[in-house]
């Protein structure tokens, strides 16, 4: 279901009124930037000269809590409610985060499953993950690549792909995190953009790979990709910590 949700509305209507905004909120401060901060049925706002922001949990905005699970409607009429009370279309606000959220009936207190999940190993940062998968995806496209050129047989080929395709899915998950946290106030054009590289090279790379011998080719793609890979994750980590 969906839970906390942060929009932010930039398409002002004419004759848009911060004080207007703020004075339907409860708990209003305005600081000395002008920009005021209420409170609408208990969740944050935020009312600006260029934007009005909403940031918290929809459920608890009609029940209190958010045990109870909103249906699509549900979110629709309460988003038009909450354009009718504010006073502007919050229904054409941009998407800048959202959360998803599911209720379990457990037979343990949360605690023990909390307890039980401490345990589970994981990396400690985001950077941490990126920087283990690239290099082990640079370690097995070296060793893939050697496999296909040699081709000593379909099982090395198999297990060593199957290892490859796991780095590769967590070094793709970690990266688009990171990008997507970069660039969190154009969420949308970040998402364009890494899902368009993607299509990108899937229309380049099908058509290399039928060049010459297949096998040497996509030996050689694998290699060349994940050295490139770890040559922009280096630069990448580089640059933070100079930052």
């Amino acid at each position: 279901m969906y839970d906390r949700i942060k929009i932010r509305l930039y398409d002002l209507p004419d004759g848009y009124d911060s004080a207007r905004v703020l004075s339907m909120l409860t708990d209003v401060k305005v600081g000395d930037d002008g920009k005021g901060f209420g409170r609408w049925r208990g969740r944050n706002v935020v009312a600006t000269a260029n934007y009005v922001q909403f940031d918290g949990s929809l459920p608890k905005c009609i029940y209190r809590h958010n045990l109870a699970s909103l249906r699509l409607s549900e979110v629709e009429r309460l988003i038009g409610r909450m354009s009718e009370d504010l006073g502007v279309p919050m229904c054409r606000a941009e998407v800048m985060e959202l959360e998803f959220a599911n209720n379990f009936i457990v037979s343990k207190p949360p605690a023990r499953y909390l307890d039980m999940m401490i345990g589970i190993p994981k990396f400690k940062d985001n950077d941490a993950a990126i920087r283990f998968g690239t290099f082990a995806l640079a370690g097995f496209s070296v060793l893939t690549a050697v496999v296909l050129f040699f081709k000593p047989g379909f099982w090395w080929y198999e297990i060593l792909v199957f290892i490859l395709m796991l780095m590769v899915g967590i070094v793709s998950t970690a990266s688009n995190v990171s990008a997507m946290d970069s660039g969190r106030d154009n969420a949308g054009v970040a998402s364009a953009l890494l899902g368009a590289i993607g299509y990108a090279f899937g229309g380049i790379v099908p058509a290399i790979v039928g060049m010459g011998d297949m096998f040497i080719t996509t030996g050689a793609l694998f290699l060349c990709s994940s050295m490139l890979t770890l040559v922009c994750v280096l630069i990448s980590l580089a640059g933070k910590k100079s930052a």
